[in-house]
Order: C-alpha cells, then structure tokens, then sequence
C-alpha cells in the first residue's frame, strides 16, 4: 500500500497553560477529499497551520509522503509538497493573472535563459481551474478588477501551479455565491479523483461538506471526537450535539473517534 499523502501522529499545539490541540493522528491519502468540520474554537485552523508550517507544533510529528515536517518553515513544506488555500485570497491587485500565476509557478519552474519571460506553462490541475472559471480568457486582467469568487479561484490556481502532493483548503468558500459554490466544489472532487490528490478541507457549511467529502473527521475542543464516511458522520447524534454546544468528551470515545 501506498504511503499516506499526509500523516499525523500525536500532533499537539499549547499557547502556555492552554491546550489547543491534543493527540491529533490521522492519515490523508491521494484521491481522498478529507474534511474537517467542528464548532469554533474547536482547533481546525490551528492543525492546517501545524501541518504547513514545521515550527507551530508543540509536539507530534507531521510527514508528507512519509517525510517528517520536523521544524521545517512553511516554504520549505511547500518543497515538500503541501500547498495551502487561505479562506482571504491573498493575490496583488497591481498584478495580472498571468503574472501572478507565473511567480506561483517560479518555484517549481523558473524560466531558462532560453525562455521567453511571458513564457507561462502551468500543470493541467491549474488549467482547467482556469478554464472553468474563465480566467483563461482574461490573464491580462490586473487583479484588482477581478471578483471576490475570481480572486479565489485565481489562488487556488496559484497554489496548483506548484504541484502539491495534499492542498489544505481552510474555508474556500466563504463570501462566494451559491453557483460559485457548486462550481468550485465540482473542481475540488476532480482533483481527488481525477489527478489523485489528497485535499484536506475546514468547512462550516455541512451541505456543502456532505455533497464532496470521501471522509470526515469531527474536531471538538482540541480532539479528534469522531472519524468516519460521510453518512455516518452527518448523521450522528454525537455530531449534532457538538454543534449544539454540548460536551461529549466521555461519549467520543465509544464511538472510534480519538
């Protein structure tokens, strides 16, 4: 069997006396569209920083393709192949598409001196976001024209210009209309199953989880409270309590969660 696109074991965050997460382990595998859901507070901003960046975990390991994080800066992580979708497309309004396309894809190809500098070839992942979301008719258009629902898919354009192995997706779709919505979910579930990659999503909106995710993983108060298939997790009575408010942290552990 094929290694874990992304692995945690143990994975723990404190800021002093307070604990943010505690005992975070799972595996991520290529092809899977893994979603984490859970009230606020409940830490899944906090893991999708401990899995890009080496130096925000208190203790645990994160591997990549079987290769630890360690401590490792969050553009040395990118090397190793995660790519992170913030929930604030963070795109320079003064640059085209296409320019800022080519700097995302700089890391991974940098021109030759037998290239021209407009010279821009992207992976096929990064052209059909493109396509579906006619960018591809407008990379002279300076970002500061561009949508609320065209920036976002212009970043995550960018982050799959640099061929990640597992993309963390942290609420992409907020701020974007109902067709803007079902638009980049249908691209999300072809990158899973289409080009195999391994997606790890923080969304509030259950519908919208239900419709895409392979698998879902429940974060309450810092925890792994339950982990399983789509059904399953939706229509759980431990689930509909957390989201009430309430806490089950002697009932997870009968239901396979931590």
């Amino acid at each position: 069997m094929s290694l874990p696109a992304l692995s945690l074991r143990g994975v723990r965050k404190h800021f002093g006396s307070l604990t943010v997460l505690d005992d975070i382990s799972f595996d991520a595998h290529a092809g899977e569209l893994l979603s984490l859901i859970g009230p606020n507070g409940a830490g899944k901003s906090t893991l999708m920083r401990c899995i890009a960046d080496g130096a925000q975990r208190s203790g645990g390991t994160v591997e990549v393709g079987g290769v630890e994080i360690r401590r490792l800066a969050p553009y040395d992580c990118v090397a190793l192949g995660v790519g992170r979708k913030f929930q604030t497309a963070t795109v320079f309004d003064s640059l085209s598409v296409a320019d800022a396309l080519r700097i995302a894809r700089y890391r991974v190809a940098p021109p030759s001196k037998w290239q021209r500098a407009t010279t821009l070839e992207l992976p096929q992942p990064a052209l059909d976001v493109l396509r579906l979301t006619g960018l591809d008719r407008m990379p002279d258009q300076p970002c500061r024209y561009l949508s609320h629902g065209q920036k976002q898919a212009l970043e995550l354009a960018m982050v799959l210009a640099l061929e990640p192995r597992a993309i963390l997706l942290d609420e992409p779709t907020a701020g974007l209309t109902k067709q803007e919505r079902t638009q980049i979910g249908a691209i999300f579930v072809s990158l899973a199953t289409r080009y195999r990659m391994c997606l790890l999503l923080v969304e509030h909106d259950l519908d919208f989880v239900r419709d895409i995710s392979s698998r879902i993983v429940v974060l309450h108060q810092g925890r792994i409270v339950m982990d399983g298939g789509v059904d399953e997790v939706v229509n759980s009575d431990l689930v509909r309590a957390v989201y009430a408010g309430e806490s089950h942290s002697g009932t997870a552990k009968t239901e396979g969660g931590v």
